[in-house]
């Protein structure tokens, strides 16, 4: 997700001119991860916090995660992100 909230793929394709094709979403391996939790958990939970971040708005309705928000002390809107030990 770019600064102004563009996917990088529409953001590049927006600069070239040039189509993009995904082979793999992360989408398509967050799915594949969550057929074996158990064995992927680590890595479900970090996928998942980055998407919270980065992800799409598409992306995160889809998996329902929620993007969390903040207002610091000087009124600046931060994102944040649980995080797992």
């Amino acid at each position: 997700m770019g600064i102004d909230g563009k996917n990088a793929i529409s953001e590049f394709t927006d600069k070239t001119g040039i189509p993009v094709k995904s082979i793999v979403s992360i989408s398509d391996i967050l799915e594949y991860l969550k057929k074996n939790p158990s064995k992927y958990s680590n890595d479900i939970i970090r996928i998942e916090n980055y998407l919270k971040v980065y992800g799409t708005d598409d992306v995160k309705k889809n998996f329902k995660l929620i993007d969390q928000k903040i207002i610091s002390a000087n009124n600046q809107l931060f994102q944040l992100v649980m995080l797992q030990p």
